[in-house]
């Protein structure tokens, strides 16, 4: 029977997994899959609506999802309900608000209730811009609480407000912004799905698109699905015929939130996490194998997040904080599925499985901050000093990770364990130390190469700054452990 344990939890995981990839089925009819993988131009790139719905939800309420006492609804119904249902949407309650003197700014006192509505809000939107306005004068460095926590209410308030005034601004029904038109010389440019041009249909004849558009939110506000769905697919074929539309990503990346890989993955480490620790009680063998096959599955599950955001950006897979974060848990999980495989004692497993967690629940916040995929800074767009610097360097950060978390699992079981076994301590230790070896010289070529990068880019090799500083003491303490 215990043979079969590893390959029923297998089962069960990937069968989650496979469900996840089902499109959403909307309650009302309506073919949101479709909808969701409409192309729109947002923040300087091409992405699906589903992203823009993603990102917009997480930076107003830090969720990809919204429940009310009615009803339970995703990022792209939501969004939806907001472009062609504003007056409803104004009810649900979607901003964010932690700080409880900004709640004290409203005469509200803090309780477990963390969001709230906008036309709650709306009373007070004079005094919140005014302290904003306030805030935003002063330095970074000398702003409170306080006003950081007004500035991102104030932010938040102006994204639902944008997002409201989209296809149909405020008190003018007979007005509209198109997310993409034809110009006189009759080829085709991208208008920004957050600064479209307001379009009086009265006097002007409105692109194929914009009718459509103009369409969809008329049978969405009839709650007619059929002619909804009518207009989506016309529109969808329309859109992938146009140049830049990048039909084909747009609709992978829709796929790609919707298994959401890395959210996976992360579940599945705390899965293999536990049966580990479970291998320490009793049946040690079938827990231990069942630990590493799912350890095996997280990785592969992660492997594809990875793969599918290089093919999506079209870049080296480091690119910012998150997919640092990201890319380091991905290195160190790989380090600590070979230790494993090598000494086979469950050890190397409870470490891979807390740095794969760690690292994605890391990257789950960051994702917080909005599109984790935006658009690169000049000075940092190069795909060449992306594969070889920052790659190179950030692998040497996941041995030494893993290396750290080795070491660390080392200390707990010589302190805790009265059976201490010193062949177990041995192999630990040539482990760590194997790995610390492996992480010393790739942190230290990434280090060189980003001076030569540095120079290319600022005419300077090395200028003392956080990031170079954080980047030698990591060589220099790895060279300590090892000397």
């Amino acid at each position: 029977m215990n043979k079969w344990v590893p390959i029923l939890l297998l089962s069960v995981f990937a069968g989650t997994l496979v469900s996840s990839a089902r499109p959403p089925q909307s309650k009302r009819g309506f073919d949101v899959n479709t909808f969701a993988g409409l192309p729109a131009l947002h923040q300087g790139r091409v992405k699906p609506l589903d992203s823009i719905a993603r990102s917009s939800l997480l930076l107003l309420s830090g969720k990809q999802n919204l429940k009310t006492k009615e009803t339970h609804l995703s990022a792209i119904e939501w969004l939806m309900e907001v472009l062609w249902n504003g007056e409803s949407a104004k009810d649900d309650e979607v901003i964010q608000i932690d700080d409880p003197d900004v709640l004290g700014l409203f005469g509200m006192e803090q309780t477990k209730r963390r969001t709230y509505s906008f036309s709650e809000l709306k009373p007070y939107l004079p005094e919140i811009e005014l302290q904003a306005q306030h805030a935003s004068g002063l330095p970074p460095q000398q702003r409170s609480r306080f006003q950081e926590s007004v500035l991102l209410l104030q932010n938040r308030l102006v994204l639902f407000q944008k997002l409201l005034n989209t296809f149909k601004p405020e008190g003018q029904p007979d007005f509209f912004p198109i997310p993409t038109r034809e110009v006189a010389t009759g080829e085709f440019a991208w208008v920004s799905f957050e600064e479209g041009q307001a379009l009086d249909l009265h006097q002007d004849q409105p692109a194929q698109t914009a009718r459509a558009y103009l369409e969809l939110g008329r049978a969405y506000q009839k709650n007619d699905s059929g002619d909804f769905n009518k207009t989506v697919g016309l529109l969808q074929s329309y859109l992938a015929d146009l140049p830049r539309s990048n039909a084909r990503k747009t609709r992978h990346e829709s796929l790609f939130n919707r298994v959401a890989p890395f959210y996976q993955s992360m579940t599945i480490y705390v899965a293999a996490l536990l049966l580990v620790c479970f291998s320490f009680l009793g049946l040690t063998e079938t827990w231990r194998k069942s630990s590493y096959y799912l350890l095996l599955l997280a990785f592969v599950v992660h492997t594809a997040g990875l793969v599918s955001r290089i093919v999506l950006q079209g870049r080296p897979p480091v690119t910012n904080l998150y997919s640092s974060a990201v890319f380091v848990g991905w290195v160190a999980v790989l380090f600590g599925l070979i230790l494993e495989k090598l000494s086979k004692k469950g050890m190397a497993s409870l470490a891979t499985a807390c740095a794969g967690f760690l690292t994605l629940i890391i990257a789950h916040h960051l994702s917080l901050q909005g599109d984790t995929m935006e658009m690169l800074q000049a000075v940092l767009d190069s795909n060449f000093w992306l594969a070889t610097h920052v790659i190179t360097i950030t692998i040497g950060y996941g041995a030494t990770f893993i290396a750290g978390f080795m070491a660390a699992i080392y200390l707990v079981r010589r302190a805790l364990d009265k059976h201490w076994n010193p062949v177990l301590a041995e192999s630990l230790e040539r482990m760590v130390y194997g790995t610390v070896c492996f992480g010393l010289l790739f942190s230290f070529m990434g280090t060189v190469l980003g001076g030569i990068w540095a120079d290319q880019s600022w005419g300077r090799f090395w200028g003392w700054d956080p990031k170079e500083n954080g980047a030698l003491l990591i060589v220099l303490w790895t060279a300590f452990i090892l000397h």
